[in-house]
């Protein structure tokens, strides 16, 4: 059992899109923007702050949330792959942060409970790696405890925690979601399905 651990919610929206060949985080989703919608629904969860990585080179995703409670941090190094978000994220946590919990951009769907129950389980638990699990497949959001921070440092090329995530054994808990997989959005087509699914998109 954790007293009031300080988890900082980290949105990673530095990617260049190149499958769709466009900035897909700043395609319209409900009343906004992909990254926006991440970002509001964050947000609406109790945690210690939330930072959204952003690629230095479109600096207009921050019009995208200039009246959202999120601190915009910039990646000057996003060219070499999503470790450098990630690097950037932890790199500009502050000193107290007790836990970073990770988000991807392109996942509009991602709900505040399912945030939610992750850092309960957190606080409620010894486990250092705190993972959603839908109908038992693993995905997101995932939360380390700051244990991790130097392993997340030394993380390198166009790659996640997976590797990090899979080698930590008896560190890791999955926190069941009675929800389908979340869906990456990467190309056009899978921008339609979940626009069309959602009926999020006003105009189409």
């Amino acid at each position: 059992m954790r007293a009031s651990p300080a988890v900082w919610i980290i949105i990673l929206a530095a990617g260049y899109s190149r499958r769709m060949g466009l900035p897909k985080i700043l395609l319209p989703y409900r009343d906004g923007s992909l990254v926006r919608q991440v970002a509001k629904k964050a947000a609406q969860v109790q945690s210690a702050g939330v930072m959204v990585v952003a690629n230095a080179e479109m600096p207009e995703v921050q019009h995208h949330l200039w009246d959202l409670p999120v601190w915009v941090v910039w990646n000057e190094r996003a060219h070499l792959g999503m470790s450098t978000s990630l690097v950037k994220g932890v790199e500009n946590l502050p000193h107290d942060a007790s836990a970073a919990l990770i988000l991807l951009a392109d996942q509009p769907e991602i709900e505040p409970f399912v945030i939610e129950r992750v850092i309960d389980a957190y606080a409620r638990s010894s486990a250092t790696i705190i993972q959603a699990a839908y109908s038992g497949k693993p995905g997101h959001p995932v939360l380390f405890d700051r244990k991790w921070f130097p392993h997340l440092l030394h993380i390198t090329g166009d790659q996640g925690a997976k590797q990090l995530i899979q080698a930590s054994g008896d560190e890791r808990q999955w926190v069941d979601v009675p929800l389908p997989p979340l869906e990456d959005i990467d190309t056009w087509e899978d921008y339609e399905r979940v626009t069309r699914r959602e009926g999020a998109i006003r105009g189409l």
